[in-house]
């Protein structure tokens, strides 16, 4: 499973998220499950890109990788939705 997102400051978006799934306040109930489960050495890290060019080229670098992984995302429907609309996505039953 993944979960995609996009920061500026990734370090501290990474630990706000860290410490909302350790609170059980995080609002994502794919990754919260997750969490409790299996805690947080089952989950992994990673910058996947390094985006130039602002907040709208950030947002759509995201909705990318949501695309890349909408078979396996972690991200909630209204999450992807969103990401799909920033793409120009208008219909999403032709993406799979």
């Amino acid at each position: 499973m993944v979960y995609v997102g996009c920061s500026n400051h990734i370090g501290t978006r990474w630990l706000t998220h860290t410490e909302l799934l350790a609170a059980c306040l995080h609002t994502n109930e794919a990754l919260a499950h997750h969490w409790k489960n299996y805690g947080n050495e089952d989950l992994t890290f990673r910058k996947v890109q390094t985006v130039r060019g602002g907040r709208q080229a950030l947002l759509e670098a995201e909705a990318k990788w949501m695309m890349k992984f909408s078979g396996r995302l972690m991200n909630s429907t209204a999450e992807f939705h969103l990401a799909m609309k920033r793409l120009g996505v208008l219909r999403i039953d032709h993406l799979g």
